[in-house]
């Protein structure tokens, strides 16, 4: 019985291992208005907290909400490097460049180092930015990059921790 008993043990062990390889390396994420690649390391804020996240959040009070968060590396409190997808839809006779303006018009908190421009890539077009702001103790950098479609606004938001924005880009050009 003993051993009958360690074997299933044994078994578990492995069975969980094996559970957490498979589920180290890039995978896909989906919902019903878009997806993306999480990168080999990367964990969703479920993945994280161990719950979803809380619905109609503002982000970074940019006038959208947030709909999707991850981290790099993974466990509570050891993010390094952020990335998020925040929503709102578009108001009626507003083009996506005043709603981009609009946006940082009135920052939270000051922004520095600020370089604004178009985004193109793979047949989408809108708006990127890139600054340092702080939040909380450092000034944390961000690229947000801006999108239209089907009248809702979507942010992806890409943000590390002072020193760790340089190494992080190559991650941020697999997600987007």
């Amino acid at each position: 019985m003993l051993k009958l008993r360690l074997l299933l043990v044994a078994t578990l062990i492995l069975l969980v291992q094996s559970c957490q390889l498979a589920s180290s390396g890039p995978r896909a994420y989906e919902s019903e208005a878009f997806s993306l690649t999480v990168p080999a390391g990367w964990e969703t804020y479920a993945e994280t907290w161990g719950r979803e996240m809380q619905a109609g959040k503002e982000f970074y009070g940019l006038g959208v909400q947030t709909v999707f968060t991850m981290q790099s590396p993974g466990g509570k409190g050891k993010g390094q490097a952020f990335f998020s997808v925040a929503t709102a839809p578009r108001e009626a006779g507003e083009e996506l460049a005043a709603r981009f303006e609009r946006a940082y018009a009135n920052p939270v908190t000051e922004l520095e180092d600020v370089v604004k421009g178009p985004y193109n890539r793979d047949g989408l077009s809108g708006f990127q930015i890139n600054y340092r702001r702080p939040w909380g103790e450092p000034w944390w950098r961000f690229n947000d990059i801006w999108l239209e479609k089907d009248g809702v606004v979507y942010v992806l938001s890409f943000h590390t921790t002072p020193g760790g924005y340089d190494s992080a880009v190559e991650r941020m050009e697999q997600i987007v």
